[in-house]
């Protein structure tokens, strides 16, 4: 009788960390308060493009980033809304993402959130559940290859 293999995947997103964002502003302009806010340095790179399991056209996000090499820590700023689809529908409110790539300590993360929700004109900031996404690996395998593409440009 034939053994079965089964691969597990890893489905631990301990190094990354997803806050979801409200305002009624442009993206260039939510970054320059992030940037300001948080002392930062987003700048825009091309467009993030996801391509949705049932579709093989990708919908194109804007897409801000910025690497603090002392920390070891990316951050990159994208947007929720395409004319043709939202990039998590689930979140429907939700205007931005900010992904922190690297380990951040739960004080680190909830002083983010303060510092965000200080900003007059940002709504919403939570911390995404980030297992509870639908297709939540392939869109941080697409960021992934999204940074591939901008580090050999840079």
């Amino acid at each position: 009788m034939a053994k079965k293999i089964r691969l597990q995947t890893d489905e631990d997103y301990g190094a990354y960390t997803m806050l979801a964002l409200s305002c009624h502003l442009k993206d260039y302009r939510i970054s320059f308060l992030i940037n300001k806010h948080l002392k930062l340095n987003l700048k825009k790179t091309g467009d993030f493009q996801y391509y949705p399991l049932k579709t093989e056209q990708a919908l194109r996000y804007s897409f801000y980033y910025y690497h603090d090499p002392e920390r070891m820590i990316s951050y990159y700023l994208l947007s929720n809304h395409h004319p043709d689809g939202k990039l998590f529908p689930l979140l429907k409110q939700t205007d931005y993402f900010l992904v922190i790539e690297g380990v951040l300590e739960t004080k680190e993360k909830q002083e983010i959130i303060r510092t965000l929700l200080s900003v007059p004109l940002i709504n919403m900031a939570f911390e995404v559940d980030m297992p509870s996404l639908k297709n939540i690996r392939y869109f941080l395998e697409d960021l992934e290859m999204h940074m591939i593409e901008i580090r050999k440009s840079l």
